[in-house]
């Protein structure tokens, strides 16, 4: 399961041209450990946490108002309020 989330994060350019739209690179900033919820609630079960400066891939299509849906380098797949993420230009 890890495997697969991991190449999807460093093989983004195995997507199709309308995927990629939709992804985005982002930087957690402003806190020191962040919670990666299961669900884009914050009462959700937390999956881990990930510290300050971790870079994550950005889903946008699965994102909420509040939430980020991200995959992180380790293969983690959640939701981490946007608040605490700076989208990478």
């Amino acid at each position: 399961m890890h495997q697969n989330q991991n190449s999807r994060f460093n093989n983004t350019q195995e997507k199709d041209q309308s995927d990629m739209e939709d992804v985005m690179l982002g930087l957690v900033e402003g806190c020191k450990r962040l919670n990666v919820r299961k669900e884009p609630q914050v009462d959700a079960q937390i999956v881990c946490e990930i510290d300050n400066q971790t870079e994550v891939m950005i889903d946008e299509a699965e994102s909420t108002d509040d939430f980020y849906k991200v995959y992180t380098e380790t293969g983690i797949e959640g939701f981490c309020m946007k608040k605490f993420i700076v989208v990478q230009s």
